[in-house]
């Protein structure tokens, strides 16, 4: 899974899985400061994403790079490559 963050810092977002549901949740705040005035913008982030119920919670690996989460989930078992099917 692969998130676009821009402008987040890593020691602004938190990631869990619980439940089978993987959440990341950030906030991120800047300030602008003229000579007569100074503006806050605070941008939240709060994605969920429901995950199939052979995840190996233990095995779950993320990184952040230039304002991209990257989320590796590994699954219990191998995946199924599929087979073919024959029409009649």
């Amino acid at each position: 899974m692969v998130a676009d963050l821009p402008g987040v810092e890593r020691e602004e977002l938190d990631l869990r899985f619980d439940d089978g549901l993987l959440t990341i949740t950030g906030e991120h705040e800047t300030t602008e400061r003229s000579e007569t005035a100074a503006s806050t913008r605070s941008r939240c982030v709060h994605e969920q994403v429901r995950l199939p119920g052979d995840v190996d919670a233990d095995g779950i690996e993320a990184t952040y790079r230039n304002g991209v989460l990257e989320v590796r989930v590994p699954t219990d078992e191998p995946v199924d490559e599929g087979r073919s099917i024959d029409i009649d």
